[in-house]
């Protein structure tokens, strides 16, 4: 292969792999698990993006550091980015995230 036709074909493949890393997931090591009933516990268990933030009425009330914790139920209440999802941060305190962050949406949590 002469040198000109290499240079192209290198430059291709530099290409596809920038392309191939930017649609990645954010986080490989994070394995989604479709959410899971705890009908004792009346909660379900879901992976989520680690470190959100747990709202309540407007103010941020907590957080969840890591990838899979307890959900309630659901709100939809015609909110953008999905409705929200009612959880216990790890400080202790209720609220909701976005439903955006959980990574199945939810969708088979209760209504609120």
């Amino acid at each position: 292969m002469n040198r000109t036709r290499w240079r192209a074909v290198s430059t291709s493949a530099v290409a596809v792999a920038a392309c191939l890393s930017a649609t990645a997931p954010a986080s490989a090591s994070t394995m989604v698990i479709p959410c899971t009933p705890d009908p004792a516990n009346n909660r379900w268990s879901c992976t989520n993006r680690p470190n959100i933030d747990v709202i309540d009425a407007h103010v941020t009330v907590g957080r969840l550091q890591g990838s899979r914790n307890y959900f309630f139920c659901r709100e939809d209440g015609g909110d953008p980015h999905g409705g929200w999802i009612h959880t216990r941060a790890d400080n202790g305190n209720y609220g909701f995230v976005q439903a955006n962050n959980v990574f199945d949406d939810g969708d088979n949590l209760p209504d609120c």
